[in-house]
């Protein structure tokens, strides 16, 4: 018998585009405009996931994403991911479904990369028309972490599974935060909307990994470091979505 493959959205477009987009690098060199020369093909479309092995069928952008169990990595900003998001959201809310989300967050620190010295943050993931965003903060090197308590049979797994990298995961704090804005009447702040449920935590109680659960409760999004293995994310996911 056939297995069934899970159909989940990836907030990138297909592997044929980045092919198409190396090809186009290699081919120009140097003389490629400086749009082509900084793109990069993003993990979840490298050549060696085996998607079909893992037991998913992804839905990049540009293609339906209605019916999909899970949204990995999305996109908010137009054309590029926000349409496909919004439809795989809404899927799941007239299914009665919980819309299960992935997001890394955080920068890889290749020893190129600029520090803002006038923020302990290294990266901001913005949750779009909640106004409202999460930012990392690297920890020291040698920082501790462990499952928090009272998780579900699914988060306590996710826990372990990232507990037990290999290399081991560098951990950032991560914080929910309201959105400022510039009006004609003066500076606007909305507070922060949702909440943000740790999994792992330090010894200081910072959550390191954690589920930001959206006001409406539609939304459980799952925010991990960077640098997770995908694959090690997709055999907690397919788990998960077969309990």
């Amino acid at each position: 018998m056939t297995e069934i493959l899970i159909p989940v959205h990836v907030g990138s477009e297909s592997r044929a585009h980045w092919d198409e987009i190396e090809v186009r690098q290699r081919k120009y060199g140097d003389e490629a405009a400086p749009w082509l020369q900084e793109q990069r093909r993003p993990a979840l479309a490298s050549a060696t996931l085996d998607w079909s092995g893992l037991g998913f069928e992804p839905r990049w952008v540009g293609f339906d994403t209605a019916d999909c169990t899970a949204a990995l990595q999305p996109s908010i900003f137009s054309g590029h991911g926000a349409a496909e998001f919004d439809r795989f959201r809404q899927g799941a809310e007239s299914r009665g479904e919980l819309a299960i989300v992935i997001s890394p967050v955080g920068k890889v620190d290749d020893g190129t990369r600029v520090r803002n010295v006038f923020s302990s943050s290294d990266d901001s993931l913005y949750l779009g028309r909640m106004d409202s965003s999460i930012s990392s903060r690297p920890l020291g090197h040698g920082a501790t972490a462990r499952a928090a308590g009272d998780l579900s049979d699914a988060d306590s797994h996710l826990a372990l599974r990232l507990l037990s990298c290999n290399p081991p995961l560098p951990w950032r704090a991560l914080s929910l935060h309201g959105v400022t804005a510039e009006a004609h009447t003066g500076t606007v702040h909305y507070p922060a909307q949702g909440s943000l449920e740790p999994i792992i935590v330090t010894e200081l109680g910072e959550p390191v990994v954690a589920a930001w659960v959206s006001p409406d409760g539609v939304e459980r999004r799952y925010v991990v470091p960077i640098e997770t293995p995908w694959p090690v994310l997709l055999r907690w996911l397919i788990v998960a979505c077969r309990v």
